[in-house]
């Protein structure tokens, strides 16, 4: 069982893996009460309560402040996403602003919860060293799956190369965000911060 975050995973992921090694469930809610080989989508941690076998938690994480702007561009790109018509008619800030005030959980520390259930860096961080066989940064990519398809299927990443860049196109960088967009995303993402930080140092995770 896997969970991610960004759909650059899953398409590197499935380009690796050989055609046997196929068998994968992206987003399907209805994966836990079927044989699969791993789930691949945004999945929180405690989904293996559910299950009737051994499963492998791994994750990746991503600095916060570019995952925030990834998020943006990724909504105005997407015209079936909910958000889609405020996000293109805002500038960045603005939208982050505006979500931050309906509650949404975009522009909060979401990569801990994944992990563990709460926007908690402490939770998470024990999680990741209990329930996780392996968490990385998304910029070590290559070194990820190489490690992953080895241990899980006994194969070996394929030299296909694909892009490292997130899917959606891009309309803003980090570095067109103004310094109280970012200061104020640091402070709404300061777990994020502190996890990405912790995994970034190469802590040993469980040898599950």
């Amino acid at each position: 069982m896997m969970e991610f975050f960004g759909d650059i995973f899953g398409q590197r992921l499935l380009v690796a893996w050989t055609p046997e090694h196929h068998r994968m469930i992206s987003s399907d809610p209805d994966a836990i009460s079927r044989n699969f080989d791993c789930i691949v989508s945004h999945r929180e941690f405690g989904d293996h309560l559910l299950l009737r076998r051994q499963v492998t938690y791994v994750s990746m994480v991503r600095d916060p402040l570019e995952r925030a702007v990834s998020y943006y561009n990724y909504v105005r790109n997407r015209p079936d996403h909910f958000a889609h018509a405020d996000a293109v008619g805002m500038s960045f800030s603005d939208f982050v602003a505006q979500r931050t005030e309906m509650g949404e959980g975009s522009f909060s520390s979401e990569q801990c919860k994944y992990l563990c259930g709460a926007k908690s860096f402490e939770s998470a961080k024990q999680s990741c060293v209990d329930n996780y066989a392996l968490v990385a940064d998304l910029s070590e990519i290559d070194d990820f799956l190489g490690v992953l398809l080895e241990t899980v299927s006994g194969g070996t990443a394929s030299t296909v190369d694909t892009p490292k860049e997130n899917v959606s196109r891009k309309t803003i960088s980090v570095a067109d965000v103004d310094q109280d967009t970012k200061e104020f995303l640091r402070r709404q993402l300061s777990d994020d911060i502190r996890l990405v930080d912790f995994v970034r140092t190469g802590v040993e995770f469980s040898s599950q």
